[in-house]
């Protein structure tokens, strides 16, 4: 037995040795030249922006309302009762219309005692004159005509028909600008004092936005600058134009703005809106925001170049607008990559597929 043990233990040890040799041979592989690598990837294809110098366009956001640069608040002018009500809110009126009447009994009787004492004390001031005779010169005349017209009472008389007249005619509400109307405060039948509010009225062509900005950008902004206005409650853009600014800081930190907006069809007063002011200033390189990728926590664009992505560290200035400011690191005329630049290399393949020139 111990005879036919021995040759299998050589047999054993021959094949270990085979084996590992084979193991050494598998293992020797050639180390992959990268330029090698880099030519056979398939080169990744972008789009580019190019790099312009122009001024910044930055844009200050901020929340506004808005306003009527033309309108008017009606008051009633005599107490009584409301016996016409002709105005329903939003109701287009014109100068000199009649919005509502007041009961006119009252007025109209005061109206009448004065017509009645005024032809009276008219009267009597001809009876008086007549009973003077022509006295003295034409001065002397003309003076003892207007003393008589005091001592007669007429002129007494002549006021207070004019106040009753302008007592009664003040039952007649009438609109004192043409618009709209809103804000109706009364309804027919209700019992007014001289003084109480009526309505509003307010011009629809002529609206201002009144918004506040924060102090630290106050000093980009300037009358005259283009702005444009979006009504939370419309689907549509207006444009607008910075008209004043208030020279305060308030207790808020912000400045009060006030923007006129030209075409104004649609905007209501009261409208709460959001607000883009452009400021352009200081002329840079500018990009578009997506051209920046960050690596090892450091901005940088990728610029396509003979064919291959070639990053650039940026110092940035002020983001805006989906653009972005760059203060070192780019050229005029650089193609800054600005699509599938999230995974991209140094020295990586690319394609263009697209150029934006902005």
């Amino acid at each position: 037995m111990q005879h036919h043990k021995k040759p299998c233990r050589w047999a054993v040890w021959l094949a270990l040795v085979l084996a590992a040799g084979c193991r050494t041979g598998a293992n020797e592989v050639k180390e992959a030249d990268p330029e090698e690598l880099r030519q056979e990837l398939a080169p990744t294809r972008v789009a580019v922006a190019m790099a312009v110098r122009k001024p910044f366009n930055y844009q200050v956001h901020a929340n506004g309302v808005v306003a009527a640069t033309t309108g008017a608040e009606v008051v009633v002018g005599a107490s009584g009762i409301i016996t016409n009500l002709g105005i329903t809110p939003g109701q287009e009126v014109a100068r000199g219309q009649v919005l509502a009447t007041i009961d006119d009994t009252r007025q109209a009787l005061a109206l009448e005692k004065a017509r009645i004492s005024l032809r009276e004390r008219q009267l009597e001031y001809e009876s008086q004159l007549l009973a003077m005779g022509s006295r003295g010169g034409a001065a002397q005349q003309e003076e003892l005509r207007d003393n008589l017209a005091y001592v007669s009472g007429l002129r007494a008389a002549e006021l207070a028909y004019k106040q009753a007249l302008a007592d009664y005619g003040a039952t007649r509400i009438k609109a004192p600008i043409s618009g709209v109307v809103t804000d109706i405060a009364v309804t027919r039948g209700v019992t007014v004092n001289s003084g109480d509010k009526l309505c509003a009225i307010y011009h629809p062509g002529k609206m201002v936005v009144h918004t506040e900005v924060l102090e630290s950008v106050i000093g980009k902004i300037k009358p005259g600058q283009q702005a444009v206005v979006q009504p939370l409650a419309l689907d549509k853009e207006y444009r607008a134009v910075v008209h004043t600014i208030n020279p305060r800081v308030n207790e808020h930190g912000t400045v009060a703005l006030t923007l006129q907006v030209p075409g104004a069809a649609g905007l209501l007063p009261g409208m709460h809106v959001a607000v883009a002011i452009s400021a352009p200033y200081n002329k840079n390189i500018i990009v578009p925001e997506t051209a920046l990728v960050i690596r090892s926590g450091k901005e940088v664009v990728f610029v396509a170049t003979d064919g291959l992505a070639k990053w650039h560290y940026v110092t940035t200035g002020l983001k805006s607008n989906n653009e972005v400011e760059i203060l070192t690191g780019l050229e005029e005329g650089d193609k800054a990559i600005i699509t599938n630049n999230i995974y991209l290399a140094h020295d990586s393949p690319v394609e263009i597929t697209k150029v934006i020139r902005q």
